[in-house]
Order: C-alpha cells, then structure tokens, then sequence
C-alpha cells in the first residue's frame, strides 16, 4: 500500500512538473508548420510601425495594348509573355510587353465559355477558370488539353463548384469558390488540402471570395467582394487579419483580382472605383493609381491584373475601353 501511494504522489509530481514545463515552452503545443504563425506576429507588429518611403511611390502609365472588339477579363504571366482571355470568347492570347500578338489559341472548342482567371506554372501548365461551366482546365505547356482540374475527387466538398479564380505556387493551388463561397486548396497534382469558409475568418457577415494570392510566406489572401476587404490567413487556414481601410476618402466597392509586386506590395482591382488599391504586405494601405476615364491614366470598369517582377510591368484589364493598361513600377 505504501508503495503505491509513493507511486501515485511520483506521479502525481511529475505530472506537474510537466505541466509547469509546457507552460512554459508553449510552441511545443504546436506542430512544426515553418516559420508562420511568427511571420503572423510578426505582420501585426510591422502594421503599426510606419511604411518604408520606397513603398509609397507610385506607378506610372506607361502605354495600351489594342485588344480591338474584345473585351479583356483575364490575365496571366508565361515568361515574358502576357496571357489573356477575353469576356464570352473562346479565345486565349499572347503578347510581348511592346503589344505585339505573339501566339493564340482556343483553349476547349465544344461550347461557350466564359474566362474569369487565368493561371501558369513554373512547368508552363496553362489553368483556365470557366465560369461559364464551373470548370477547371488544366493544359500543358503545348496548350495540349490534360484534363480538369482538380482529377478523380471522391466528394463533393473537394470539388469547386463554381470557380472563379485560381492561383498557386510550386506547392500549393487555391480556388475561390463561389458556389459554396470557400477558398478551397489543392497540391499541385490535385489532392484536396482543405477550404477556408465565412467561419474561418471570424466576420459574422456572410463572404463572396472573389480572388485569392499567396505571398512569399505562405499567406493566402482572399478578395471579399461582398464584404469590401482583403482577408489574410496562414497556410494552415488560421485568419490573420484584414486589410486596412484608407484614412480617408472610400476604401474599395468591388474588389476583386489581386497581384503582389517585387516590394511584396498587394495591388487591388477595384472595379467598382475605376482604380487600383495598393497596400504593404501587412495590409496597410498605402495609395490608389488610375481614375476613371479612357485616356492615359483613366480606367473604366478594370477586371484583371498581372505583375511582372522581373521588368516592373503592371498589365491591367481595361475591360470598359477594351485594352490592356501597360504600368511601370520604380525600379
């Protein structure tokens, strides 16, 4: 009897000490995920702190690509070249940065489509968001169809039901989901991760996920086109925080298709305003570029932006007067 209440009080103390132990050394609660959830501190710290001067100059107008009677909607990068998809048209081109049309093809001749996103990687496998028929294409860098994406899905929660953008990097693909409004994420061969819903973000208000960006660190930031605001959250689905709005005058009114530059700036299509949001890579905004109009700087109506890293280039979809928007960042 006496050894087993000696046992027990052993027990008893060690339990307490480790107890006291984990208390702390709190990140042993936590499975090894990188270096996020401190980049996540870290972000909300830096939102305090005052933007560096090389981040609030501006963009400046550079030239219009002609896309005639079409009406640009989406956008891409391919190397060098620009990719874009035009409103209700089965049409996919390819221009050099001085508007010459290089390439095009039609992407899946058995019926209309309608293009919202568009979508290369590093392998120069071409993704085509199909609105129209809530689909997804995946073709190779031949333009040779290979299948939808994502392939051989078992259950209806992993599957997009009406896609309208993805983007990805060499390890993960991200969806925005209309159809049941989640931000869904793939491996690139197309095993379902998990999806981020209204719930995940802690907003009490129903969300429309219109765009999706990830950023270096793995943050993936959605586009709340019902909500007005940018939503940050960590690869894991853990929501960060949401960008904030401009100190004065409106913040945007349809937000929509996002783009991060060479200095981690996010650039915001606002298509309701005629003009882009620009913000820091911890959501603090900085500026607007473009106004309404058709000359110039003027915009009408953007639905879609690329950035190219390498030549500073920011190519806007200038749905309204038909042309691409060719901007230069600082070097």
């Amino acid at each position: 009897m006496k050894r087993s209440r000696l046992f027990l009080q052993l027990l008893i103390l060690a339990g307490c000490g480790l107890i006291v132990y984990l208390l702390f050394h709190p990140e042993l609660f936590v499975a090894p995920s990188g270096d996020h959830d401190q980049n996540l501190l870290t972000a909300n710290e830096a939102r305090v702190a005052q933007p560096a001067p090389e981040l609030t100059v501006r963009p400046t107008y550079r030239s219009s690509i002609d896309c005639g009677q079409r009406t640009p909607q989406a956008l891409a990068l391919d190397g060098e070249q620009l990719v874009v998809a035009y409103r209700r048209l089965n049409l996919v081109d390819f221009f050099a940065a001085s508007g010459e049309r290089l390439a095009f093809f039609d992407p899946f001749p058995r019926g209309e489509m309608n293009i919202s996103s568009l979508y290369v990687d590093d392998q120069g496998q071409l993704y085509i968001t199909d609105f129209a028929n809530r689909s997804l294409l995946m073709f190779d860098a031949q333009r040779n169809f290979r299948h939808f994406f994502p392939s051989g899905q078992g259950t209806a929660a992993a599957r997009p039901q009406l896609p309208v953008s993805l983007r990805g990097s060499d390890k993960l693909l991200v969806v925005a989901d209309l159809g049941d409004n989640t931000v869904k994420s793939y491996l690139p061969q197309g095993e379902y991760v998990l999806s981020l819903s209204q719930e995940a973000s802690g907003t009490p208000e129903p969300w429309h996920p219109f765009d999706v960006a990830l950023t270096d660190d793995g943050r993936i930031l959605v586009s709340d086109i019902r909500g007005k605001k940018i939503l940050a959250f960590s690869c894991a689905g853990k929501f960060a925080y949401a960008f904030a709005d401009p100190d004065k005058g409106d913040g945007p009114q349809k937000p929509g298709s996002m783009a991060i530059d060479s200095l981690g700036r996010v650039h915001l299509v606002d298509s309701g305003s005629h003009q882009i949001f620009v913000y820091d890579n911890f959501g603090r905004f900085l500026f607007t570029y473009g106004r309404l109009g058709s000359i110039g700087t003027g915009m009408r109506v953007p639905t879609a932006i690329a950035i190219d890293t390498e030549k500073n280039l920011v190519y806007i979809a200038d749905s309204g007067n038909r042309q691409i928007d060719v901007w230069s960042l600082p070097e």
